[in-house]
């Protein structure tokens, strides 16, 4: 979409119809600005920003930092964990098959 419509543009009619590279970079700017208008509108975003807690200091940032990598490391442990118990229990099923 993006493509076909830069196809279409005046650029290219004014790139080679003047040599001026200022008078061609505002062209171009110009008309990227209006595809992109067309495509994706601009639109106001409010961000607002509140104060942190008093309470939270530079040794909660820590400990939630800590907390944080702990329960990363549990996570993949406890996935290695139930990845091995699923390994034993299809080892199991294959040999049950097998004496069968």
């Amino acid at each position: 979409m993006f493509g076909a419509s830069f196809e279409l543009a005046s650029v290219m009619e004014f790139a080679w119809s003047n040599n001026d590279a200022d008078d061609m970079a505002l062209v171009y700017e110009r008309e990227i600005t209006s595809i992109l208008d067309r495509m994706v509108p601009v639109r106001t975003v409010t961000c607002s920003q509140r104060p942190s807690d008093p309470y939270y200091d530079e040794e909660c940032r820590t400990m939630k930092r800590c907390l944080r990598r702990l329960q990363r490391a549990c996570s993949q442990a406890h996935q290695r964990v139930a990845a091995a118990v699923t390994k034993r229990r299809v080892r199991r099923r294959e040999v049950a098959c097998q004496n069968d």
